[in-house]
């Protein structure tokens, strides 16, 4: 078993003590945190990579109870973003650690900002100077980010829950009684893989998505870029058609998300890709048998809630797609594990 897959597997435990860890421990830090989020200017999500994507996540979350939040790369934020006084300002990163979001601080410091750290490493630049730290208490995974990913939008949400003042116990409760049959439905997920056709083409790969599953949309395109070594692009659904639907042809591969709103224009999406000799995988809830190539039916959740799991399916697919093209994905040939420094590219070449 691959050290990814291995990641992948270890997801539904991990979060449960990650959700068990942030509403019992964890649980003033969080309300404390909510509250001066309540009291800030301006509120900005950021950080870099997976991070980032898990922004998008919870920046949904949050535009669903009509709060104003920007979610920025800690680069673009670091330089080019003026910052109102006294913002709040939530930093996403397993590490604690990367280049652009510890360079942030000073900056937040000047504008009499509020940090708010997410991470799994208390020990980090970014827990050290922030206000407030909200810890994932998680594994690391071994190489690309697995369950960090996932963990950044648990802990995200939640907090974005407790700035409503919502009841944390009982969405807690309904988050566990998921993530607690979680690991009956990869099970099912994996034995859908070995014979599925949309495996075997060599075209281009897209990931289109709607709401918070545009996190997940753009995370599946960056586990494919770092765990099969192959190009892959993501955007909005209905952006595709806005220009990049003119790439359509035999043997591309399409990931759509089906939105819950939404299900009549992205099965006439499908429909539409595949005509033009497109390879269709499906995610969602209530999935129509007819509608895709690959189906991954998600579990029961809250609509608002499927970024938590709506990923999983396409860490499974980039696992399987670089075992069968016998591509080494538990390693990152030039990436660092953490990337502390925005100079260039300094890695050694392997040699054989």
């Amino acid at each position: 078993m691959t050290k990814v897959l291995q990641d992948i597997l270890k997801q539904p435990s991990e979060l449960i003590k990650s959700l068990d860890f942030t509403l019992n421990d964890g649980r003033t830090e969080l309300e404390n945190a909510a509250k001066a989020i309540a009291q800030s200017s301006a509120v900005y999500l950021t950080g870099m990579g997976a991070s980032l994507h898990a922004t998008l996540a919870v920046q949904a979350l949050f535009s669903k109870y009509r709060h104003k939040i920007h979610a920025i790369d800690a680069a673009e934020l670091w330089h080019n973003i003026p910052l109102p006084n006294k913002s709040a300002i939530i930093i996403l990163s397993r590490s604690g650690k990367s280049a652009e979001a510890v360079g942030l601080l000073d900056k937040a410091k000047t504008s009499n900002s509020i940090v708010i750290a997410i991470t799994n490493d208390i020990n980090s630049p970014i827990a050290q100077h922030a206000h407030f730290t909200l810890l994932l208490n998680a594994a690391y995974d071994y190489s690309v980010s697995i369950t960090m990913y996932t963990a950044l939008c648990l802990v995200a949400g939640l907090l974005a829950e407790a700035c409503e003042d919502h009841n944390l116990h009982q969405i807690g409760g309904s988050l566990r009684n998921t993530l607690e049959r979680l690991p009956e439905t990869v099970n099912d997920w994996r034995n859908t893989l070995d014979n599925a056709a949309w495996f075997d083409s060599d075209g281009a790969t897209c990931f289109l998505a709607r709401g918070g599953s545009m996190a997940s949309c753009f995370e599946a395109s960056l586990l494919w870029q770092e765990i099969t070594k192959t190009p892959s692009m993501a955007m909005g659904t209905s952006n595709f058609r806005h220009g990049p639907v003119e790439v359509l042809q035999p043997g591309m591969r399409l990931g759509i998300w089906f939105h819950h709103h939404l299900r009549d224009e992205d099965l006439r999406l499908a429909r539409d890709a595949k005509g033009y000799g497109a390879s269709i995988m499906a995610i969602g809830q209530n999935l129509p048998l007819h509608c895709a190539d690959l189906l991954f039916p998600l579990p029961p959740i809250d609509p608002s809630w499927e970024f938590l799991i709506d990923v999983l399916p396409t860490q499974l697919c980039a696992e399987h797609f670089a075992q069968l093209r016998e591509i080494d994905g538990d390693h990152l040939k030039i990436c660092a594990y953490v990337v502390e420094d925005q100079g260039g590219l300094d890695f050694q070449e392997k040699t054989s």
